[in-house]
């Protein structure tokens, strides 16, 4: 599980900084998101509105990831339905427009936004746990992708090991459950590599002698992009592109 929760109303950026900083939540279990928007409500006759985080609509992208193994940011523009456009709001306006150094302070302090793209509407913008040491589960589709992977390993391999002898049938058997996890994973570039280990290396004398059994499984995070650059490069008159490299 993965729990999602928003800075309150009426904090400006620094304000924002310092009330996540005053949580001291260092986990990679939790994202927080900034920027309440203000927009028709549809339910309470005309011209009524209402104040909204977004989180509820959030959670639902994170629920959409299913088919893609959880792996994917609930942020930016969407693609084939992925991603961090929040559609169904009429937003009248945003309590706090964000500018290039706000994003950068919300970044450091692993605070995801939300705000109003010109072309998309409401979109949220970063896709961090509330992790402060950055690594790979410091990006929430990472962990989610772990958290699934561990889940799955657990209940359809390693339950089923428990009372059996560590032997090599049961070794060979655990290693080829796992693969059978792992390798659509990986085939749709969800992860970028694996290995599995179970044999008599990680399951040597002392291992068996504990009646233990070890299953290890080596991951390679796939990388998204949190920042893009475009070389705009112009050649003088004579210069032939193909040696560039087409």
């Amino acid at each position: 599980t993965h729990a999602l929760t928003c800075i309150p109303m009426g904090l400006a950026v620094s304000a924002a900084v310092a009330f996540r900083s005053g949580l001291s939540i260092n986990s990679d279990k939790i994202s927080i998101y900034y920027n309440h928007h203000r927009i028709q409500d549809p339910y309470n006759g005309t011209g009524a509105s209402a104040w909204v985080s977004g989180v509820g609509k959030i959670g639902a992208k994170y629920a959409a990831m299913e088919d893609v193994y959880d792996s994917l940011s609930p942020a930016g523009i969407d693609e084939n339905g992925h991603g961090g456009s929040l559609s169904g709001f009429t937003p009248i306006e945003t309590e706090y427009e964000l500018f290039p150094q706000d994003k950068r302070d919300l970044d450091a302090a692993q605070i995801n936004s939300v705000v109003f793209d010109d072309e998309e509407g409401l979109m949220v913008i970063g896709d961090f746990t509330m992790q402060t040491t950055q690594s790979d589960t410091s990006f929430i589709g990472t962990r989610r992708l772990y958290n699934l992977l561990l889940e799955a390993i657990s209940k359809q391999v390693l339950r089923r090991q428990v009372f059996k002898n560590n032997d090599t049938f049961h070794r060979l058997k655990a290693f080829s459950l796992t693969d059978s996890l792992l390798t659509p994973v990986k085939a749709g570039e969800f992860l970028f590599d694996y290995r599995i280990q179970c044999d008599l290396d990680n399951n040597d004398a002392p291992i068996r002698n504990a009646r233990k059994f070890v299953l290890t499984v080596f991951v390679q995070a796939q990388t998204n992009s949190q920042e893009v650059e475009l070389n705009f490069v112009r050649l003088p008159q004579g210069d032939v592109l193909a040696s560039l490299g087409g």
